[in-house]
C-alpha cells in the first residue's frame, strides 16, 4: 500500500458555524492560564503536585464556554469532535496506532535534538512534574490523583482546546494541512520551558493527524494520554536527558 494512499484523510468535520464571545473568552482563559502559570516564580510559586491541580482547574473552567457554546450550535458538538457517536473504541485505538508509529520517528528526533543541545551548551531544564515524578518514584508514595490528572484530565483539556476548537476554527480559513500544521505550531507554543517547544510540536502534529484521521476527539485524547503514560512510567530515564 502507497504511503499517499495510507495517509489519506477522509472528508472533514463541519466547522464551528457560532460561538462567538464564548469561543473568544475560552482561547483568553487558556492562554491567560499558560501565562499565569507559567510566570508564578519565586519563593511564592506553590509545590509541584499543587500546581498540577490549580492548572487543571483554570483549564477546567476555561473550557466551560467551549462546551456551552458547542451546545448552541448547529454542529458544535460534532465539530469539536466529542458527539456522543465520535466516542468509539475504533477511534481511540486508532489514536493510540498513531502514535505509536509516530513515536518510531519522534524519539530518535527527541533524541538528536537534545544531543544538539548538548552540543550547543545549551541549558535542559526538565518540564517540572516530570521532574517532580522521576525524583518521587511511583512505587514510593504514589500521589495516584496526580498521576490521574496529569495522565488523563490534562490531556482532554488540552484537546478540546487545540484538536477541538483551534484546529476546527483553522480549517475554515487555510488548507487542511496548514491547519494541522498551525494547530501544532500553538500547542508547541504553549508548553514551557521552550527547549520543549519543538519535541511538543511534532506531538502536536500526530495528535492532529489522529483527529483528522478519525473525525474523532476522543482518537487524540488517547494519542495524549498514552504519551503522558509513557513519560510518567520512563521519567526516570527521561530525565537523563536534562541538566
Amino acid at each position: 500500500m502507497k504511503l499517499r494512499r495510507l495517509l489519506l484523510l477522509p472528508p472533514a468535520d463541519p466547522g464551528l458555524a457560532q460561538g462567538g464571545w464564548f469561543f473568544f473568552a475560552s482561547l483568553f482563559l487558556f492562554f491567560f492560564s499558560q501565562a499565569f502559570l507559567a510566570g508564578w516564580a519565586g519563593k511564592g510559586r506553590p509545590a509541584v503536585p499543587l500546581q498540577v491541580r490549580l492548572f487543571c482547574g483554570v483549564w477546567l473552567a476555561a473550557s466551560l464556554p467551549i462546551l456551552a457554546a458547542g451546545m448552541g450550535t448547529r454542529e458544535g458538538w460534532r465539530a469539536l469532535g466529542i458527539a456522543p457517536g465520535k466516542f468509539r473504541l475504533r477511534a481511540v485505538l486508532g489514536g493510540a496506532a498513531i502514535y505509536s508509529a509516530g513515536l518510531v520517528f519522534w524519539f530518535p528526533l527527541f533524541t538528536a535534538y537534545f544531543q544538539l543541545l548538548h552540543l550547543l551548551g545549551v541549558q535542559r531544564t526538565p518540564q517540572p512534574v516530570y521532574k517532580w515524578i522521576a525524583e518521587n518514584p511511583a512505587g514510593a508514595n504514589p500521589d495516584l490523583f496526580l498521576l490521574l490528572l496529569v495522565v488523563f484530565v490534562l490531556p482532554f483539556f488540552e484537546e478540546l482546546a487545540f484538536r477541538g476548537l483551534i484546529q476546527s476554527w483553522f480549517r475554515k480559513v487555510m488548507p487542511r494541512g496548514w491547519a494541522l500544521v498551525g494547530t501544532a505550531a500553538l500547542f508547541g507554543l504553549a508548553h514551557d520551558p521552550w527547549i520543549m517547544k519543538f519535541p511538543v510540536f511534532l506531538l502536536g502534529l500526530f495528535f492532529g493527524y489522529a483527529r483528522e484521521r478519525t473525525g474523532s476527539l476522543w482518537a487524540s485524547w488517547a494519542a495524549h494520554v498514552l504519551h503522558n503514560a509513557l513519560v510518567v512510567v520512563l521519567a526516570p530515564y527521561f530525565i537523563q536527558f536534562y541538566d
